[in-house]
């Protein structure tokens, strides 16, 4: 459901708060949106607490359900 063109924490204001989920942190890589399909950002999640106003959360998503 993702649109063309839409927002990345890149382009982000500095003073705009950024939240991720702890459990992002123990991931070996995250992948970013760049603002189209075809182009995205790996990386270790280490590069989100490089950026301005992020703030890690415990507990902030929950858990997927189970499939049926």
């Amino acid at each position: 459901g993702m649109q063309i063109g839409g927002v990345t924490v890149f382009g982000l204001p500095a003073d705009m708060p950024i939240w991720a989920d702890a459990r992002v942190m123990h991931r070996d890589r995250i992948i970013l949106g760049g603002g189209s399909r075809s182009w995205k950002v790996i990386s270790s999640p280490a590069i989100l607490e490089a950026l301005p106003g992020m703030a890690i959360v415990e507990g902030l998503a929950s858990e997927p359900r189970p499939e049926a």
